[in-house]
């Protein structure tokens, strides 16, 4: 399976909030602290800043880093793309220059 990177667009929008959404449902120490549909809203932002880059396969899209400069501020990847390993893509390309 193949990814690759491009910038997020505001069409995205919904697939960058759900992957956050997902990972705060499935993840037991992390509190719920917004809606869904802030989440959502919240993915729209930081795409509007232009900090979002997503990596997708034939699937769509199926993780997401959100950098300001040398700043990452979020880096998801779907659940569905864990046993791809495709996080270690992400990590290294997240810490590199898009």
């Amino acid at each position: 399976m193949t990814l690759h990177l491009r910038k997020a667009r505001s069409t995205d929008a919904g697939t960058v909030g759900a992957i956050l959404s997902q990972f705060i449902d499935e993840t037991p120490w992390m509190p719920r602290l917004y809606t869904r549909a802030e989440d959502l809203a919240h993915a729209g932002r930081m795409i509007a800043n232009d900090w979002v880059t997503v990596a997708e396969d034939t699937q769509g899209v199926q993780g997401f880093v959100a950098r300001d400069g040398c700043e990452i501020h979020s880096l998801y990847i779907a659940t569905s793309a864990h046993p791809a390993g495709h996080w270690h893509l992400s990590v290294r390309r997240g810490k590199g220059a898009l």
